[in-house]
C-alpha cells in the first residue's frame, strides 16, 4: 500500500509507476505539485496484473478498476470513455494541460478535481453530468465547452466563465476490450466489445463475447519414482501454464543383468594362475 500523503506535492516526481503488488493507494498520496508551483510529472502507468488498479488505453492515468473512477491524472492523461467518476484533487495542479475533454460517460466530477489547472477550455460531453459546486472544480478554467441547457452551462454561467455551445453526429467511431476475464486452462473467458463515438465517448454498442479456455500445455515429463529391479517407477506430466498434473505414465522395471559366468549355455572354465 502507499499511505496518506506519501509523495504528496513532490513538484519534481516526473513519473509514476504502480506494481501490482499495490492495492491501496491513500488520500492525498499522489498530489504532485504544490498549487501555483505545478506539477511536472507526463507519465503514468499501473502494472497491467494489479487487481485493483490499471492505467487503461495508455491513459497516463490511475483508475480504480471496480468503480471506473479516475484517480490521478497528470499532464499527459487522457480520459478514457471508461471512466464514470473523477475524483477529488485528481488533476490538481497539472497546469500544463491547455484543454480537456471530459467523456459522455463521466457521469460526476468532484470537488477540486482540477484546481490550480487553468485550462484554455474544458469540454464536458455529458449533458447531465454531476459537478462539484465550487469554483475550485475548474479552477481559473477560461472556457467550458457543452450541450445547451447542460449542468456545464449551468456551472459556466454560476461562476462566470465563458460557455461554448457544442453538439456532435457520433460520425466515427472507435472500439475497445472491457471487463477482460482471461481464459485459463479449464474455464472459459470473456470481454465486452464496445464501440464508442471517437469525438464525445458516448456508447454506441456493446457486445459480450466469449473465449474458450487454452487447455493444459504439458511438459516433457519428470521421473517422479525411479524404476527399480522389483518396481515400476512414474513419469509426472504437467501443465506449463497452470502447474496441475496432466497424466502420469508407469516405467518398466530394470532389467537384470546376466552374469556373463554363470548365463545357461555360456559356462566357463576359469583358470588360475599363480603368481611367484
Amino acid at each position: 500500500s502507499i499511505g496518506p500523503h506519501a509523495f504528496s506535492f513532490c513538484g519534481s516526481l516526473t513519473g509514476i509507476h504502480i506494481p501490482a503488488s499495490v492495492t491501496e493507494i491513500g488520500q492525498g498520496a499522489l498530489l504532485r505539485g504544490y498549487f501555483d508551483k505545478g506539477s511536472s510529472v507526463s507519465s503514468i502507468t499501473v502494472d497491467k496484473d494489479n487487481p485493483v488498479y490499471d492505467s487503461r488505453n495508455d491513459c497516463n492515468a490511475i483508475i480504480e478498476t471496480a468503480t471506473n473512477t479516475l484517480l490521478y491524472g497528470c499532464n499527459a492523461t487522457v480520459i478514457p470513455f471508461s471512466v464514470k467518476r473523477i475524483s477529488r484533487d485528481s488533476f490538481l495542479a497539472c497546469s500544463k494541460i491547455t484543454d480537456i475533454t471530459i467523456p459522455y460517460n463521466v457521469e460526476c466530477i468532484e470537488g477540486s478535481a482540477f484546481d490550480y489547472t487553468a485550462f484554455d477550455s474544458a469540454t464536458i460531453y455529458n449533458p447531465d453530468c454531476e459537478i462539484y459546486d465550487s469554483q475550485y472544480t475548474f479552477y481559473n478554467t477560461k472556457k467550458i465547452r457543452g450541450y445547451e441547457n447542460s449542468t456545464a452551462q449551468q456551472y459556466a454561467k454560476k461562476y462566470s466563465i465563458p460557455f461554448e455551445a457544442i453538439t456532435c453526429e457520433h460520425s466515427t467511431s472507435v472500439t475497445f476490450d472491457e471487463n477482460v476475464i482471461n481464459p485459463t486452462c479449464t474455464d472459459n473467458g470473456s470481454y465486452d466489445s464496445v464501440e464508442y463515438c471517437s469525438t464525445c465517448g458516448y456508447e454506441l454498442a456493446r457486445e459480450h463475447r466469449s473465449v474458450n479456455a487454452i487447455g493444459h500445455i504439458s511438459d516433457k515429463g519428470t521421473v517422479t519414482k525411479k524404476p527399480t529391479y522389483t518396481s515400476t517407477g512414474i513419469k509426472t506430466y504437467k501443465c506449463t501454464v497452470c502447474g496441475k498434473v496432466i497424466k502420469t505414465t508407469k516405467l518398466a522395471k530394470l532389467a537384470k543383468k546376466t552374469n556373463p559366468l554363470t548365463a545357461k549355455g555360456k559356462q566357463k572354465t576359469v583358470k588360475y594362475k599363480t603368481v611367484k
